[in-house]
């Protein structure tokens, strides 16, 4: 998890009728008063909280454990329109069924217990400098997304040779997607240096090394949703008596620069080597004794929200992009992507969530935005006609992976769900045509009570390559497509 976020601070902002977003200094100042603040060495909180899957070839996801945390973090200038940012995150993991902090997790791919490692990275920094411009798009109801979407690749601090069971291979890898949403004319037209949002976090990533998978196929699935808080209201209880009792530096962002950044990996390894070193076993499975409560959580949706989405059709208009995850190789962005979804949504008898959906899409160059009906492939250096732009889908999403939680600045409800296939042909799996896909869906409560209530958000889709590129299948690697979406709405309600 990477929260650092290419910003700048000025003395001068740019509002009103000179307000552009094209412009790199404000827009990079936008960033930052969504993700932070301008204010500067002022601490900010950034409360996450979803879910995390895993998958292995041949078949569809299975839920793991549910996520929840923070970042903690400050940033200042440095001059010349740089900015230094400063944080740490402390993040833990919670049993699906009864809510409680996991020490112990019982892997149902490896049938072993694990130790558990909370995610307490410290420091997670960075220096930025003016430049890039980060990817916006306005949406209707007054509503501004940016999007940070990467591939991360780099020498893998869990050498395979040294930490087997933990290590997926020489190279880390993994998919950050990232959206941040904000109200548009609260960065335009006033000078507040903080404004409240709402983001989400998609990420596509190798097995954590705590669960002992080394290098078996397989990977994780994360799908959560994230909004700045006010100190630590957002928190649970038992995560600030965790932070109070064992972890209390994670109370307040660093104060100084430091390197090299923690991650889940380099301080599993620093924990492995420090018991070898002392004659210890790699890992402790701790005594725990657990109060099991009388029924397991069942996730539930939002009533509001299923009257809103039930029993019609809904369409939403998006704008995205696909790239390649390909394991040590950079990514390479294929193509944009722009249309709309009409979609219709029921329930089963099992409570299970049945979408109709018809996909129009159109596919566009990603130098000069013009819409292909071929692709030129750059990993197999050959052309292929992209198909007809329509699909028609029947999709079912389990009501196990569907939940919606409250927002409270901006007063809004996030919606999660997650849909997985897996088709194979024959006993192997090397033809499998699968995919994972994140919709992330925020609704603000203002707009609830509107006759066609605006809502917006982000999906993200990690699947094979499709059938139509015709890469050969032994070409490793997925596709990722991420877009930003917005219902459909007549003139009159906007």
């Amino acid at each position: 998890m990477c929260w650092l976020h290419a910003v700048t601070f000025g003395t001068l902002f740019h509002f009103g009728f000179g307000f552009d977003l094209n412009d790199p200094k404000t827009n990079l100042e936008s960033v930052l008063r969504i993700s932070a603040t301008l204010a500067p060495h002022v601490d900010v909180l950034n409360y996450i909280n979803g879910t995390v899957y895993g998958r292995r070839p041949g078949e569809t996801v299975t839920k793991l454990f549910s996520f929840e945390g923070y970042n903690i973090g400050q940033k200042y200038p440095t001059g010349n329109g740089d900015y230094m940012s400063l944080s740490r995150e402390f993040v833990v993991y919670r049993d699906i069924h009864t809510g409680h902090i996991l020490q112990v997790f019982q892997n149902p791919y490896s049938g072993i217990p694990n130790e558990v490692f909370y995610v307490a990275n410290d420091p997670v920094n960075g220096e930025f400098q003016l430049g890039d411009i980060t990817p916006f798009i306005l949406l209707k109801k007054n509503v501004v997304a940016f999007n940070l979407d990467f591939v991360l690749e780099y020498p893998n601090a869990l050498d395979p040779g040294n930490y087997p069971k933990y290590s997926a291979g020489k190279f880390y890898n993994s998919a950050e997607l990232f959206s941040y949403f904000a109200n548009y004319s609260a960065l335009a037209t006033t000078n507040a240096t903080s404004v409240d949002d709402v983001n989400t976090w998609s990420r596509h990533s190798q097995f954590l090394p705590w669960l002992e998978m080394g290098t078996i196929p397989g990977s994780l699935f994360y799908t959560t949703l994230t909004w700045k808080c006010e100190s630590f209201s957002c928190v649970s209880r038992d995560v600030m008596e965790l932070i109070n009792s064992t972890f209390p530096k994670y109370r307040q962002a660093p104060k100084t620069f430091e390197e090299p950044n923690e991650t889940s990996w380099t301080q599993f390894k620093k924990v492995v080597d420090k018991r070898r070193a002392e004659g210890k076993p790699d890992i402790l499975i701790p005594t725990i004794n657990v109060t099991r409560p009388e029924g397991p959580i069942t996730p539930t949706v939002d009533g509001r929200i299923l009257q809103l989405l039930m029993n019609k059709t809904v369409t939403l208009n998006y704008n995205g992009s696909s790239f390649t995850q390909i394991y040590s190789q950079q990514s390479v962005k294929f193509f944009n992507v722009e249309g709309q979804i009409s979609f219709q949504l029921k329930k089963s008898q099992k409570g299970d969530f049945l979408i109709s959906l018809k996909d129009r899409r159109i596919y566009k160059n990603v130098t000069n935005g013009k819409v292909m009906t071929s692709f030129s492939n750059p990993l197999t250096n050959t052309t292929v006609d992209i198909p007809s732009n329509v699909q028609h889908m029947n999709l079912t999403i389990l009501a196990d992976d569907a939940t919606t939680m409250e927002i409270p600045k901006p007063k809004a409800i996030g919606l999660l769900m997650t849909h997985s296939k897996s088709i194979t042909f024959g006993p192997s799996t090397v033809n499998e045509r699968w995919s994972v896909t994140n919709i992330q869906a925020i609704f603000q409560e203002s707009l609830l009570q509107d006759r066609e209530p605006y809502f917006y958000g982000t999906i993200s889709q990690f699947s094979s390559w499709p059938v139509w590129m015709k890469m050969n299948y032994s070409f490793s690697g997925n596709l990722v497509t991420k877009v930003t979406f917005g219902r459909l709405i007549h003139d009159h309600h906007q």
